[in-house]
């Protein structure tokens, strides 16, 4: 039998339009992405500073098996 690849991963998405200019949103998804990274409450995070579905979802990102995971350019990462 074949046990197909799945994976769970949880993302925050930062939008350009809710910021300032591209950078200033660049500088908000790094400060994030620092605070997640020092073991910050990622639900919380998400919560907090999500834009898009996330935040619905505590964070959980679309689709769990390859071909499924969305926004397709993230599939490649969460199978990294």
């Amino acid at each position: 039998f074949k046990t197909e690849d799945r994976a769970k991963w949880q993302d925050i998405f930062v939008s350009f339009s809710k910021h300032p200019s591209p950078r200033a949103a660049y500088d908000h998804a790094l400060a994030v992405q620092k605070q997640a990274a020092a073991g910050a409450d990622f639900v919380a995070l998400v919560k907090q500073h999500d834009n898009g579905l996330a935040a619905g979802n505590n964070g959980l990102g679309i689709g769990t098996r390859r071909g499924e995971i969305q926004p397709v350019d993230v599939e490649p990462t969460v199978w990294a």
